[in-house]
């Protein structure tokens, strides 16, 4: 049952998943206690002895249980009538009460995993469903599950000892791409899995989040029998005394302004820390108060530089994080904002004082001696400094990391480890760690620190810390959504660099020039890959910057445009098909007949795309103007947004085309009718602007026609206004107006 890489297997975490509420004590006896009646139950044996049961945990699972601990439970199990033993053949087996109450377990916690599976792959896109399969989607995130949980349980039971393997340095991240290769899954797919995983966790369905924190303790409770007796019997009658430095990230994490999975978990842990009176003592140095400030102030200058719209804080609140990479409190910022506005001066002065705010957590200043620094000190700071700089190298989205913050985590790692003291334990009995939500920084301390200076777990995570609490704190409710959230932040909260995420906030902050862009506009414009990725080179002052975002906005307005027409045609035949309908029945047709011919055409219509002749002889799709032929008439115009051609009046597009002066002048009619912009007709106007403009460029005078037409009489007056007269002229050949 264990797979190639020894972790848990997909098969044994859902028998685990069966049987996951092992008892409201959680106790390392309670687990012991379930553990051996389900292998009983599930495997024939035979059951003579404490090795048995010893072997048979170590296949399925990995951890060796000391022999003494199944030693107690068999006897324990004994007198509560659960096991028995039939001396004849010196075997164990299951009373038939015991088997009884574990198959109405296994088929409860079944019905569970089958409600939630059918739940998760419901909400899976149709082609994911219809390419593989909701089952399988299912067997590969509960073979992730399996790897996700194994990974972050050993992380949890290593805060309360060292003595634990660490197993697989395979993050969650290259599990996931092994499955993928595994199963064949395509480049697009595996996009769509990602994100369908992700949701999994994020899911606010009771049964989703009940079965998630089953699978989760049950991980936990199995690799913590690892953990000696003498730290859980310590973790019974109580937990020492210990300090903890909070890392800036955590900080922000209590004052709100963070909303990510971990911030949650961070949350959930000081409150259970303040609930159950643990002898936790909670430090923020002063370079970590300084650290807080100054970014409070920056965020602070960012978001009152200008004015945000409702509709513009709602586009960004819209955007994971991941993509943005907008501060919390900026975001927290935009998250109101988008409710109403508000002024951006008077919600930054709630944070200009966190001090009062973390004081309600229990937080107090660390302030150290003011003592000169001795030249070992000095050289070990430099020296992890510079080795952290180097680590971060691997880490696109930290190369640029300042000096300050480095300065700041090499200082803290320092700190609590002076204050740990020697012991065989886990950070938890150590005295002293550094609890941070940067996952880097944790790997940074695992895989470099720790080999070098040869010490325990300095930097712990706080979902790690959590988990290890839970177990060992009774009558304290534990927020299963944020324990749960908290599993897979490691994995979907990375991806993005932070070069694209400096470009969203320039494009955001752009945008806000804007009197009333629209949230939709707003939102495709901040996650356009390709555009962001093309703005990446140029200054948000550069004329590239504003023009690339200018034909993003007539693009995707062009699209809205074209979409309102489309759904004006539909309306506008179908009203015609229900009144020529009605006027059947009227006329004494049978009106279950007229209602099936109505609907035939329907059908018809909704597979069938429309085609007409435009104004230029061409062939299209969805043109509000009717189709007419006229062969050397005098008609003037006909049809809606017909326009007169061919006569006298008419001043011909290709005598104003060669002139260098069109494109600049429209340009410049664009500029002028973007800067007042109140209303979509506004930006009807521009979007046709750009349009001829694009055409001109491409030398199609047929299509620039169309498009200035489009323009209409707002892009008319404005020319007329600031003086374009080559644009003026252009369009007035093509709207018929007068000269």
């Amino acid at each position: 049952m264990t797979n190639a890489s020894g972790g848990t297997s997909r098969e044994t975490l859902r028998r685990l998943s069966q049987v996951a509420a092992v008892t409201s004590g959680h106790r390392v006896e309670d687990t012991i206690d379930w553990l051996l009646p389900m292998l009983a139950y599930f495997s024939p044996g035979p059951w003579r002895t404490s090795d048995d049961w010893f072997e048979e945990i170590k296949a399925a699972y990995g951890v060796e249980v000391p022999l003494h601990d199944i030693g107690e439970s068999i006897l324990r199990l004994g007198k509560q009538g659960i096991l028995i033993r039939d001396s004849f053949n010196g075997e164990y087996r299951l009373a038939d009460q015991a088997v009884a109450d574990i198959v109405k377990r296994i088929e409860s916690a079944g019905d569970l995993e089958s409600k939630v599976a059918t739940v998760w792959m419901d909400s899976l896109p149709i082609d994911l469903r219809e390419d593989h399969g909701g089952r399988d989607g299912w067997q590969m995130l509960m073979s992730y599950c399996a790897a996700a949980f194994r990974l972050h349980g050993v992380d949890a039971v290593q805060v309360l000892s060292d003595d634990v393997l660490v197993g697989s340095k395979h993050s969650q991240t290259q599990v996931l791409d092994d499955l993928f290769d595994l199963h064949q899954i395509t480049s697009e797919h595996r996009a769509l899995l990602r994100e369908a995983i992700a949701l999994f966790f994020r899911s606010s369905d009771p049964a989703v989040t009940a079965y998630i924190s089953q699978l989760a303790d049950s991980t936990f409770n199995l690799l913590a029998l690892c953990v000696d007796e003498a730290t859980r019997q310590e973790l019974r009658e109580g937990l020492p005394e210990l300090k903890i430095f909070v890392d800036t990230n955590i900080l922000f994490s209590l004052m709100g302004t963070h909303d990510t999975p971990l911030a949650a978990a961070s949350l959930d842990l000081f409150r259970v820390i303040k609930q159950a009176k643990l002898p936790f003592t909670l430090y923020y140095h002063a370079k970590t108060l300084a650290e807080l400030t100054h970014t409070v102030e920056e965020a602070a200058h960012r978001l009152q530089r200008q004015t945000w719209t409702p509709n513009l804080s709602r586009a960004l609140v819209r955007i994971p994080w991941n993509v943005s990479r907008v501060s919390g409190i900026e975001m927290r910022f935009h998250q109101l904002n988008a409710q109403g506005s508000i002024d951006p001066a008077a919600f930054c002065s709630r944070y200009q004082s966190p001090a009062g705010l973390l004081a309600d957590f229990g937080l107090r200043i660390y302030r150290p001696p003011e003592l000169p620094e001795g030249q070992d000190r000095l050289e070990l700071r430099s020296t992890v400094i510079a080795d952290y700089k180097e680590y971060l190298k691997r880490h696109p989205r930290r190369k640029n990391t300042n000096y300050a913050k480095l300065d700041h985590d090499a200082s803290l790692w320092m700190l609590a480890k002076d204050q740990q003291a020697p012991t065989r334990k886990g950070p938890l009995f150590a005295g002293s760690f550094f609890l941070s939500s940067d996952y880097v920084l944790w790997k940074f301390d695992r895989e470099v620190l720790r080999p070098i200076y040869g010490s325990r777990p300095v930097v712990v995570l706080p979902d790690a810390l959590l988990q290890s609490l839970r177990p060992f704190v009774g009558g304290v409710e534990f927020d299963d959504r944020a324990f749960v959230q908290a599993f897979t932040a490691s994995e979907f909260r990375a991806g993005t660099g932070a070069e694209l995420a400096a470009t969203v906030r320039r494009v955001a902050s752009y945008l806000a020039t804007f009197e009333d862009l629209h949230e939709e506009t707003a939102a495709r414009l901040l996650t356009d890959t390709i555009l962001l990725e093309g703005l990446k080179r140029h200054e948000e002052g550069a004329p590239e910057f504003s023009e690339a975002i200018g034909k993003a906005i007539f693009a995707h307005n062009e699209v809205l445009v074209q979409e309102r027409d489309e759904l004006l045609i539909e309306r506008e035949e179908q009203l015609g098909m229900a009144q020529r309908a009605l006027e059947d029945v009227s006329a004494g047709k049978d009106p279950a007949s007229a209602f099936e011919e109505m609907m035939k055409v329907l059908q018809e219509a909704v597979t069938k795309p429309r085609q007409v002749i435009n104004n230029f002889g061409e062939t299209v799709t969805n043109n509000l103007g009717g189709t007419y032929h006229n062969e050397n008439t005098q008609v003037g115009a006909q049809g809606p947004a017909a326009f007169v051609e061919n006569n006298a009046q008419t001043i011909h597009l290709a005598q104003v085309i060669a002139d260098p002066s069109l494109i600049q002048e429209l340009n410049d009619v664009k500029n002028r009718l973007l800067s007042v912009a109140a209303d979509s007709d506004d930006f009807d106007a521009i979007s046709g602007t750009q349009g001829a403009i694009d055409a001109l460029e491409e030398k199609d005078e047929a299509k620039a026609k169309g498009f200035l037409r489009k323009a209409g009489q707002k892009a008319f007056d404005m020319a007329i206004e600031i003086g374009a007269t080559v644009a003026s002229t252009a369009l007035r050949s093509q709207l018929g107006v007068g000269a």
